[in-house]
């Protein structure tokens, strides 16, 4: 989709992070609604033309004239926050590394595990592709701070402590 088809289609308010029509689109959409539908990911999709579109890469368009190369970063991890001061460039690795705690997580803590055959709590990362071990601690907490002090030095503020 071309820039100025886009513009003339949508608008972007930075402080909200509402992507919204312009004009009446189809009964029942007007001028001014908010453009889009949340996805099971969590994202706003925006159908433009048959075609779907990220709403946190549009802001992006509306804000700055241009799409932007790569990925772009949620700071929060909140994927339906599309504010610009929540969103950033980001490599695959650094979006990554914001990502949420996972679901099927079970010691409470990003990073951390309990250790069957040790009884003890292991800590550890994943750096280009390499699980790195943090060690093995008597408490989920110990395990945890030694995971915030290791991914604070190296994925500085993409670190996300879950």
């Amino acid at each position: 989709m071309s820039g100025t088809n886009l513009a003339d289609l949508l608008g972007y308010d930075s402080e909200t992070g509402i992507v919204y029509w312009k004009a009446d689109r189809a009964p029942g959409i007007k001028a001014g609604d908010k453009a889009g539908t949340k996805t099971v990911y969590g994202y706003t999709r925006i159908g433009i033309a048959g075609k779907d579109h990220m709403a946190h890469r549009i802001a992006w368009f509306l804000a700055y004239g241009e799409y932007p190369n790569g990925f772009l970063d949620h700071i929060n991890g909140d994927r339906s926050d599309n504010r610009l001061a929540n969103l950033r460039i980001a490599s695959k690795a650094e979006n990554g590394w914001n990502a949420k705690k996972s679901k099927a997580n079970t010691s409470g803590f990003k990073g951390v595990y309990w250790h069957k055959k040790l009884e003890k709590w292991h800590a550890g990362i994943c750096v280009k592709g390499k699980h790195i071990s943090l060690g093995f601690y008597p408490s989920p907490y110990m395990a945890h701070n030694a995971y915030k002090f290791a991914t604070g030095l190296l994925f500085r503020e993409f670190a996300n402590h879950g």
